[in-house]
Formats: structure tokens, sequence, C-alpha cells
């Protein structure tokens, strides 16, 4: 007995692109925040910081929820666009990371555990945006 697998490009509706989208931004903020709030708990003085602040916080989560939404609008029509999807993500991911590598070090009072909990909170936000928009995790909208 065979399986056969199709690799045409089945395009999502609106209304589930729409739902997915929400979803990778809801499941993107609350893990941003869970590690905001654990960062901040065990370094207090990063919550001065502007990059720690909430506001910044859920601007670029929403900001990076809705950009993915509308990437992964256009490449899912493709051959293989979750997978091209993907690939781009991990490039935006890397991207993400330069200010941080490059940036942030010289600002006054960020420390390397700020660093790397910023570094932390772009990989959250990655993962959930991600796995949200491609629906395959247990539980998210397919």
């Amino acid at each position: 007995m065979s399986t056969v697998t199709s690799t045409d490009a089945v395009p999502l509706g609106r209304n589930q692109l729409a739902r997915r989208g929400l979803t990778a931004a809801a499941v993107a903020l609350a893990a941003v925040a869970i590690v905001r709030i654990v960062g901040v708990a065990l370094a207090p003085d990063l919550a001065a910081l502007d990059p720690f602040g909430w506001g910044a916080i859920v601007f670029v989560t929403l900001v990076a929820a809705v950009l993915g939404t509308l990437v992964y609008a256009l490449v899912s029509r493709r051959e293989n666009g979750d997978r091209l999807f993907v690939g781009l993500a991990a490039v935006v991911f890397l991207l993400s990371l330069s200010p941080i590598v490059f940036g942030a070090g010289p600002m006054p009072g960020m420390t390397t555990v700020g660093l790397v909990l910023l570094g932390v909170m772009h990989l959250v936000a990655s993962i959930g945006i991600v796995v949200s928009l491609l629906g395959r995790a247990r539980g998210l909208p397919a």
C-alpha cells in the first residue's frame, strides 16, 4: 500500500488566515510577556530600560505578527510555501538579533543578562508566530 502526497499549494481562506494571524499575535505576546516577567523578576533593574517597557514589547510583537501573517499569506500559495516561510522566518529572526549583538550593548544600564533576555524574547516571539501561522501545533487552528 502506498501513500500519495500532493505538493500542490492549497491557499488558506481569509477567515482561516485571520484566525491564524490572531493566534500568532496572542501566542507571541503571551510568550514574550512570560519571558519578560521572569527576566525582570531575576534582574529588576532591566524594567527601567526602554526595550523592556510593555509598550515597546506589545508594539514590536504585534508588528512582527502582522508582518509575518502578510508574508505567510503571500508565500503559502507557492509550492513548498511553508518551507519557504520557515526559511524566511529563520533569516528574519537572525537579522532581529543584529541590534542586540551590535547595538544594545552600549545602552546605559544594559547588562549581559539583559541582552540574553532580549534574544530569548525574540526567539519565543518568532517560534510563537511561525508555529501559529503554520497551524502545526496541537490545539491551534488548522
